[in-house]
């Protein structure tokens, strides 16, 4: 049997399941956090110390993927009786794709937030706000091969989407529902292309996000997208700008607390 077929196998579904996200398919929670990011990147340093004093016990599930054993595998979280996982789903847009599919397959998870970063395109939405789309434009085709396009819009689920907006906007922090795009390569983002973008209104680019919402579209899960901007291309706020690290300060921080806060409510532990 080939690996894709293996799939329609209910049991054999669970195997991979396991091996692919380190725990068992019937232990993963309704609602589910996702990230294309190793967790440092999304969440505060003392992560555990946290979740530790809002008293949630936290287990980690190691993966056997070796690149993203290296960052210590999936969170399982619970409190009194309530339970939410938190999935790095690996880097790169195919990788992600392959993993949120394998997720979407999971018959009984109805709500799948997905938290990642993105650059910036205009000069009005800075590093450290974040964004919350309800559209993206699609410039990558690797999520077709699993999906119907006609039937899954890279579209945000309008209900989610309203409760992850106001979660956001509790933080205090700058808040934008503004157009995004997905860019899968990174040498793609030429000054040209990136202009071209900003003029047609897109205000932030990431690797992930369109296929994101294609995939859990198809298989009928409620998706959003958070994103925190961490840098600004078409400006001197740029990753490896001599500006960009004093420019960055507090402002990564910041959001990544928030990021914290959000996941807690919208997996109901906090």
């Amino acid at each position: 049997m080939v690996y894709g077929d293996i799939l329609n196998d209910p049991e054999e579904r669970k195997n991979i399941i396991k091996e692919q996200f380190g725990i068992e398919e019937e232990k993963i929670s309704e609602r589910v956090v996702v990230t294309p990011v190793p967790f440092n990147q999304v969440f505060p340093e003392d992560l555990e110390e946290r979740l530790s004093r809002l008293g949630i016990t936290s287990e980690w599930f190691e993966v056997r993927d070796p690149i993203l054993r290296t960052h210590h595998g999936n969170l399982f979280l619970e409190k009194n009786g309530k339970t939410g996982f938190l999935a790095f789903l690996g880097r790169g847009l195919i990788d992600f794709t392959e993993k949120i599919r394998l997720l979407c397959l999971v018959p009984h998870v109805k709500e799948i937030l997905f938290l990642g970063s993105a650059g910036s395109l205009q000069p009005n939405v800075m590093t450290g706000d974040l964004n919350i789309p309800q559209y993206a434009i699609p410039f990558e085709d690797i999520s077709t091969i699993y999906v119907d396009v006609t039937r899954a819009v890279p579209e945000a689920d309008p209900e989610l989407w309203k409760a992850v907006v106001s979660l956001a906007k509790k933080t205090g922090l700058t808040v934008h529902t503004r157009l995004h795009a997905t860019v899968p390569f990174i040498y793609m983002e030429t000054k040209e292309f990136l202009e071209y973008l900003k003029d047609v209104g897109v205000v932030t680019i990431d690797m992930e996000v369109t296929s994101f919402f294609r995939i859990t579209k198809f298989h009928g899960k409620k998706a959003a997208a958070l994103l925190r901007v961490s840098d600004m291309p078409l400006t001197e706020y740029r990753f490896y700008s001599e500006n960009y690290e004093e420019w960055k300060k507090g402002r990564k921080e910041r959001a990544l607390d928030a990021f914290l806060r959000i996941a807690l409510e919208f997996l109901q532990l906090k």
